[in-house]
């Protein structure tokens, strides 16, 4: 039995310690007692305990026969895993050693696992197995056929065999295999993308230019590429969205500082949106407001400009009747429209004060606004143009007088106007003198303030540098 001992001790503490707390005085009237089936008597027939204790009674007497029966009778009662029928299980198997010692073994092999599979080693021994491998069976093309072997996708590549397998080429792109490499790039320096991309959309499975990531992270030069192969995606708002993210100002230009980077962006956004179908008009008078807004800080104002944005149809109460009821309102501007992650710009949401003050400077010498009437409504455009001459100092006042009513020439005559130059500098260095150019009207004394910001405290409160708010 020695042998078998380092098998015993820990099987049997597994076996005592799945018996669940029971109660203490029938173990003790059982375990003392000198006639054990009588105290059994006492136990529930049927049930875990009535079992567990009657196979232990016939353990000790060494009925195995009975004993068999028994669990086979506890085990179609209470099915399932039950570690108190294990343990009467791993206590018959030790018990049964002295008689079966092979059948003991046979369990406790099946029980614990256990394999003998080592192979002898001999020393000075030929080995009988090859010692080098199959340049063929290594080889990048053995690889590739294994990993496009019975699949017809590229789950079997990793990120970097993917990036080699568009770098070598020469492997067949089926539809689903092309779609399943699009899913998973996220570099698009590759030179055969761009013909990847193309192909993919010309099929019935594409869901259109924005379906992967990859569509978004297209240079410049390849959606220029993808779209002299697919003219239609100037058509596409994905498209049309990811090439004007390509149009921002290079890393390390600053478009709010310097006004030269803020132009020549707005000159691309320009250029590129008057390209596009009217399905994007929001966008198109979105980028027109703010190059508007530009020139006019810029001290100019350019009539061809303002004549393209006054004629998208935007539905706003200075608009001319006849103009609204026009074909082009078919697809109107949304002046609410957000294009901030395009062009870094608010919303239009209202344009008549641009308009009013653009119109006012270029009607100030003008004897005719009849370039403007077919898009502004008469009466505000004509109440707009008195209003500029008379403000320029016309000499035929009477002229422009007569184009208003009475009522309205006396609000303007006592209208007190205080209006920063739209023109004026935004910015000074340190050492330079700060002047600001105020329009004033009926304003014959004026009280300038000027405070200095603490910008210690501001910070302490605010834990933020101090901006131009």
């Amino acid at each position: 039995m020695k042998p078998l001992s380092l098998f015993l001790v820990p099987l049997l503490l597994a076996g005592v310690s799945a018996v669940p707390a029971a109660d203490t005085g029938f173990l003790e009237r059982f375990a003392l007692a000198d006639d054990r089936a009588a105290v059994l008597q006492e136990l529930i027939p049927g049930t875990d305990d009535f079992y567990y204790f009657h196979a232990l009674h016939l353990q000790h007497q060494g009925k195995k026969a009975e004993l068999l029966t028994l669990l086979k009778e506890w085990e179609d009662r209470f099915q399932g895993g039950n570690g108190r029928r294990e343990e009467i299980r791993n206590r018959q198997a030790l018990l049964d050693y002295g008689t079966d010692p092979s059948a003991s073994l046979a369990y406790l092999r099946g029980k614990l696992g256990v394999g003998f599979n080592h192979q002898r080693i001999t020393p000075d021994a030929r080995p009988d197995l090859p010692t080098k491998l199959d340049p063929a069976l290594v080889s990048h093309g053995a690889f590739l056929a294994d990993a496009l072997a019975n699949t017809d996708a590229l789950g079997n590549f990793t990120p970097h065999g993917l990036v080699t397998l568009l770098r070598e080429g020469g492997t067949e792109l089926t539809t689903a295999r092309r779609r399943d490499l699009l899913s998973r790039m996220h570099r698009p320096d590759f030179p055969k993308l761009v013909g990847i991309i193309h192909d993919d959309l010309g099929t019935k499975e594409s869901g259109g230019f924005g379906e992967f990531p990859i569509h978004g992270k297209l240079t410049l030069a390849q959606l220029e590429e993808l779209l002299r192969l697919r003219p239609a995606l100037l058509q596409n708002t994905n498209f049309v969205n990811a090439w004007a993210v390509r149009l921002r100002p290079a890393f390390g230009e600053d478009a709010v500082r310097s006004a030269g980077v803020r132009e020549a962006w707005l000159d691309r956004l320009e250029t590129f949106t008057a390209k596009l179908a009217p399905s994007f008009n929001s966008l198109k008078a979105h980028v027109l407001y703010h190059r508007l807004i530009h020139d006019q800080q810029q001290g100019k104002v350019s009539e061809a400009r303002l004549l393209a944005y006054l004629q998208l149809p935007r539905p706003v109460g200075y608009v001319r009747p006849e103009f609204r009821d026009s074909e082009a309102f078919r697809q109107p501007v949304d002046l609410n429209a957000d294009f901030g992650p395009l062009t870094a710009c608010p919303p239009v949401s209202n344009d008549e004060m641009l308009v009013r003050s653009l119109l006012l400077g270029l009607l100030a010498k003008a004897d005719s606004a009849e370039k403007w009437a077919p898009y502004v409504e008469s009466g505000w455009l004509a109440a707009l143009h008195a209003e500029a001459r008379l403000l320029s100092g016309a000499p035929d006042a009477a002229r422009w007088v007569s184009l208003l009513n009475p009522q309205a020439y006396q609000v303007l005559k006592d209208r007190v106007d205080l209006d920063f130059d739209p023109a004026a500098r935004r910015s000074w260095d340190a050492a330079d003198e700060v002047a600001i150019d105020v329009h004033l009207k009926n304003v014959p004394k004026l009280l300038v303030k000027v405070y200095e910001i603490n910008t210690e405290n501001v910070h302490r409160t605010t834990g933020a540098q101090v901006n131009t708010d």
